[in-house]
């Protein structure tokens, strides 16, 4: 029984984001946006070297040591930095690790807790390039932050405003030194007549709690709110049908100074200034397989027709996808599994890794290295595994790690290279993580 809630909640919790993002779903064109082809690349991809988007590659074992021991970083994308020449990591005890470019030890903080200067939860954090400062951003849509050393600034509140719930924060970034930007989403059972001002996707405010601007969803050609604000599915699960509704969302992600909204099914992707006028930067062409009011049942199909995207990155020569592409994927991975009464069944993995180049205007899918099971860059530079980046820092560099006991697995295949061995035969399984820092080419 335990199993089968299991299911049913996780497919409940899949339908919810889809029908969150499917809600706000636009068919813009913009003159000045920049136009991404994702439907003209299908079924076609190619092994992408590291060296063609990259100069150097650092592979930097961190410091360990009874009192140095960084914990779970399992999950960690949104708990990893580089900035100001040190690595910053906030592991699952919420304890924020400080290291140098060389991996040494500098410092570390726990402000974990339900005290006036500490942070009941977290969904991301950030390093200030200009200061140092960190800035530590709760699901409640409220903003911690710290000097360098741990000390703490201040904390700023997200103003109450009508039509928004806090509870669908997703994620937060401080714009400039009194300017901060969160999602948010709109209250599906919210019966205003003024439906504008119900469809918000983000907020701004100060420090002292003011609201500076709201920004808004998108609008249709005939300038209401894309689709209904309420949407109920059924979702069938076994002998059961079940129904999942969600208030729409946005997501956020940041590019240097700038922050990029992202619609998951939408055909755009939309920059937010200082002064909260938003603007399109990017139209996505999905052709067909795109998300509609008609087909979206589909997205829950894995062999379905049906392409989402599930995170976006971006440096100043590229943008960094990371798609679903379901029954359209030309090599999706094959796996295997033994159920645990002995009886095996095969599931396919359809995620992809593209990359667009800003210039050139060339999007390209990702094939996977050797025909292996992970997906990323191959990396013909310092001989590292497959690359794939978690933290794009100010200065362009593409930041990832792995647990040490990886590393040296890794460096025990015949294709890894001596520098690859070398840092291995240091290395125990249980000592801290290893960094990798890549620095990308100079602006094409």
């Amino acid at each position: 029984m335990k199993s089968i809630y299991k299911r049913i909640s996780k497919s409940v919790s899949i339908a919810a984001l889809l029908l969150a993002v499917l809600s706000c779903t636009v068919k813009t064109e913009e003159k000045n946006a920049t136009y991404i082809d994702i439907a003209g690349a299908l079924g076609k991809g190619r092994v992408i070297p590291l060296s063609e988007i990259a100069d150097d590659v650092m592979v930097i074992p961190l410091e360990t040591a009874d009192s140095i021991l960084v914990g779970d970083m399992s999950g960690a994308r949104n708990f990893i930095s580089y900035e100001n020449g040190h690595i910053n990591i906030m592991d699952k005890t919420r304890t924020i690790w400080i290291f140098n470019k060389k991996g040494e030890f500098v410092r570390k903080f726990n402000r974990n807790g339900r005290g006036s200067e500490e942070f009941p939860d977290v969904s991301g954090f950030e390093v200030e390039p200009e200061t140092g400062h960190i800035v530590v951003f709760a699901s409640t849509g409220k903003f911690y932050e710290y000097s360098k050393e741990g000390s703490f600034i201040r904390r700023i509140d997200p103003p109450e405003t009508d039509n928004v719930s806090s509870g669908l924060i997703s994620s937060g970034y401080k714009l400039n030194s009194n300017l901060y930007v969160c999602s948010t989403g709109s209250d599906p059972n919210n019966n205003e007549s003024d439906k504008k001002s119900s469809a918000v996707c983000a907020i701004a405010f100060d420090s002292l709690s003011n609201l500076i601007g709201k920004v808004y969803f998108p609008e249709s050609k005939s300038g209401t709110v894309p689709m209904a604000r309420e949407v109920v599915s059924q979702v069938k699960i076994e002998q059961n049908t079940f129904f999942a509704s969600m208030p729409i969302s946005a997501r956020l992600f940041r590019y240097k100074d700038k922050i990029r909204i992202r619609y998951e099914f939408d055909n755009i992707i939309t920059t937010v200034n200082e002064k909260i006028e938003s603007d399109t930067a990017y139209t996505i062409n999905w052709g067909k397989y795109g998300t509609t009011k008609e087909n979206y049942s589909a997205a829950w199909d894995f062999s379905s027709d049906v392409i989402s995207l599930i995170n976006l990155m971006e440096s100043d020569n590229y943008l960094y996808f990371w798609l679903n592409l379901r029954g359209l994927a030309h090599a999706p991975i094959e796996i295997t599994e033994v159920g645990r009464d002995g009886t095996q069944s095969t599931r396919k993995i359809t995620n992809s890794y593209a990359i667009f180049n800003k210039k050139s205007g060339e999007f390209t899918l990702m094939d996977r290295p050797a025909g292996g099971n992970t997906m990323g860059f191959m990396d013909d530079i310092s001989g590292w595994p497959v690359f794939w980046p978690k933290y794009i820092s100010s200065e362009d560099y593409l930041v990832s790690f792995c647990s040490a006991l990886d590393f040296i697995e890794y460096a025990e295949n015949k294709d890894a290279s001596e520098k690859i061995k070398k840092i291995a035969a240091k290395l125990d399984e249980n000592d801290n993580p290893v960094i990798v820092l890549v620095k990308l080419k100079k602006q094409i």
